[in-house]
């Protein structure tokens, strides 16, 4: 059990002393925040069409636990 909480203390200070420092969320360069802009459109375009898939999944499955014997 110590183990487990000193390695919690230890990931928790390691993120709180790198975010003071180098944000994730901020782009280092101007060719990263643009790769960051065109990824987020990739996956903005392609998520009607997984969800799509996701329902039809979900319908057979419903489908063929009801009609099941």
């Amino acid at each position: 059990m110590g183990h487990l909480a000193y390695g919690a203390a230890l990931g928790l200070t390691l993120a709180v002393l790198e975010s003071r420092s180098n944000p994730w969320w901020a782009a280092s360069t101007e060719a990263r925040a643009n790769r960051a802009r065109l990824r987020r459109e990739q996956l903005a375009a392609t998520a009607p069409g997984l969800w799509t898939m996701v329902a039809v999944i979900i319908i057979t499955t419903l489908t063929l636990v009801v009609t099941a014997p």
